[in-house]
C-alpha cells in the first residue's frame, strides 16, 4: 500500500464512492442492517474505490482520454475481490455480468474506442466503455500473459511511474519491457478501436472430425475491425475433455480437430474469456448435456438456450430439476426463467423455490408467482412478505400482490410505505402497487 493511512468516510447525498488519496468517501447507503447485507453488499464498492490508490492516485492519467486507467482497473478490481471473497464461481459471474453491462451501452447507445479524443461534456466517458469494456480487457490481458506474467507487469509498472502521469502507451512498454512481447495488436482494437467481435460458430462431426466454422459478421463499415482472437475449443467425449488452441484473424475461418468418438460436447471459449457476441447453434440433447457438466458459466449459458425447447416435456423435467439441484444460484435462477416460458403449471416447482436459500433465486419465483397474475397464490405472497429475511424478496411480493389489484390490499400497501429499508426498496414497492390500484 503506497500512503501512510486509509480512512473511508460516509456522507450522506451521494451514490457511490469518489477517491481521495489516503482517504475514500462512500454514500452513506453503504451503511445498512445485518439483513439488506445479502442483497445490498459494500464489498465491491469498497474495493473499487480502494484499488484508486495504486490506479488513479499512484499514478493517474495524462489527459482526459485515458480515463480507463483508473477506471477500468478499479473496475476490474471489482471483478479480483469478488473472486477472492466468495470463490471462482461469483467472480466468473461478476465478469460476465460487466461483460453484459457493456454490450447492452454497445447494442443501445454507441459504440466508441475506450480511448477516445472526442466527447460533448468533461464526463461523458465515465461509461460502461470506460469501466466495464475496461475490465473485461484486462481480464483477456490477463488471460494472454498469464497470471504470474500479468502480475509483474503491473508492478514494474506502477513502480517505473509512480506519481507520474500515464497513458496507455506507457502500459504497453511496460508489457515488452517485462515479457519481450509487443501487443500492439491487441491494444490497437481492444482500445484504439470500438467495438466488439460478434460470432456466428457452428460444426459438425464426421470421418472422425470435429469441423467448426467461425465466422466474424461485426460491421465494420462503423470502423470496428475484424479482430485477432486467441481462443480455445474443448472436445468432450466419452474418453475426456481435449483443447485446441486457435487464432482467429479473418471474417470466414474453419477448424479441423481428429475426434474419433461422437463429442458430447463441444465449447468454444471454454472459459469465457472473450468479449463477444456470439450464436453457437447446438442440439437440446448437447444442451442439455452441458447444462448437467459443464462449468458455472456454461450451465448458465445453456439453460439459457434450453428455452427455445420448452415445448419438450423432457427439457422442462431438466430444468425442474436443475433449478432446484444446480449448485450455484445463477443457474437456478436461470432455469426457472426458462421454465417460466413453459405452458404447463409450475406450482410444485415455484413452492420450492420460494424457499431457496438465495435470495435472489427466492425474488424470481415470487416474480413469476406475480407475473401469473392467479389469486391463488395471495395467500402465500402475504406469507413470504411476512416471514421472508430479504428486503428484495419482501418487496417483489408486495409488487405481486400489486398485480392482483385486489382493493383489500390498499391498507397493506399503505402500510409497507411506511417502513424504511434500503433505497427505499419497500417503499418503492408499496407505492408501485397503490398506482395499480388507482389504475384497476
Amino acid at each position: 500500500y503506497p500512503w501512510d493511512k486509509y480512512d473511508q468516510i460516509c456522507v450522506p447525498g451521494i451514490g457511490g464512492g469518489a477517491e481521495a488519496t489516503t482517504a475514500t468517501l462512500i454514500g452513506a447507503s453503504t451503511l445498512h442492517d445485518e439483513k439488506a447485507e445479502k442483497d445490498f453488499p459494500s464489498h465491491w464498492l469498497v474495493a473499487h474505490e480502494a484499488a484508486h490508490h495504486w490506479w488513479g492516485n499512484l499514478i493517474s492519467y495524462s489527459d482526459w482520454t485515458e480515463t480507463w486507467m483508473s477506471e477500468g482497473f478499479a473496475t476490474f478490481s471489482e471483478y479480483l475481490y469478488s473472486a477472492h471473497l466468495y470463490g471462482p464461481d461469483e467472480g466468473a459471474l461478476n465478469i460476465y455480468n460487466k461483460r453484459l453491462s457493456y454490450l447492452d451501452e454497445a447494442k443501445n447507445r454507441y459504440q466508441r474506442p475506450i480511448v477516445c479524443h472526442h466527447w460533448d461534456f468533461p464526463n461523458q466517458n465515465f461509461d460502461r466503455h470506460t469501466y466495464q469494456k475496461g475490465a473485461v480487457v484486462l481480464f483477456m490481458l490477463r488471460d494472454y500473459l498469464g497470471e504470474t506474467s500479468f502480475k509483474r507487469v503491473l508492478q514494474h509498472f506502477l513502480t517505473k511511474h509512480a506519481f507520474e502521469p500515464v497513458d496507455t502507451r506507457d502500459l504497453m512498454k511496460s508489457i515488452w519491457e517485462v515479457t519481450g512481447q509487443n501487443l500492439d495488436w491487441f491494444f490497437d482494437q481492444w482500445i484504439f478501436s470500438a467495438g466488439h467481435p460478434i460470432l456466428e460458430i457452428d460444426y459438425e462431426w464426421e470421418d472422425q472430425q470435429v469441423k467448426m466454422n467461425v465466422r466474424q459478421v461485426q460491421d465494420t463499415d462503423e470502423h470496428i475491425p475484424y479482430f485477432k482472437l486467441p481462443a480455445d475449443v474443448a472436445i468432450t467425449t466419452e474418453t475426456g475433455t481435449y483443447t485446441h488452441s486457435i487464432w482467429l484473424d479473418q471474417p470466414d475461418q474453419s477448424f479441423t480437430f481428429d475426434c474419433s468418438d461422437k463429442p458430447l460436447m463441444v465449447r468454444f471459449d471454454p472459459e469465457d474469456v472473450l468479449l463477444k457476441e456470439w450464436t453457437f447453434g447446438k442440439s437440446k440433447e448437447e444442451l442439455i448435456y452441458q447444462a448437467k457438466h459443464d462449468v458455472m458459466i456454461g450451465r448458465l449459458w445453456s439453460v439459457q438456450r434450453l428455452s427455445a425447447h420448452i415445448d419438450d416435456p423432457g427439457v422442462v423435467e431438466f430444468l425442474e430439476h436443475s433449478a432446484k439441484e444446480d449448485p450455484f444460484w445463477a443457474v437456478r435462477r436461470e432455469s426457472l426463467r426458462s421454465l417460466s416460458k413453459a405452458e404447463t403449471d409450475l406450482a410444485d416447482i415455484l413452492k420450492d423455490k420460494l424457499g431457496d436459500k438465495h435470495s435472489r433465486v427466492r425474488t424470481e419465483a415470487v416474480k413469476i408467482l406475480g407475473n401469473k397474475k392467479e389469486i391463488r397464490w395471495h395467500t402465500i405472497l402475504r406469507r413470504i412478505y411476512d416471514t421472508d429475511d430479504s428486503y428484495v424478496v419482501q418487496a417483489e411480493a408486495v409488487r405481486a400482490m400489486g398485480i392482483l389489484k385486489l382493493p383489500a390490499d390498499k391498507a397493506f400497501f399503505e402500510k409497507v410505505a411506511m417502513e424504511k429499508s434500503p433505497r427505499n426498496i419497500l417503499g418503492n414497492a408499496a407505492h408501485w402497487s397503490l398506482d395499480q390500484l388507482s389504475d384497476r
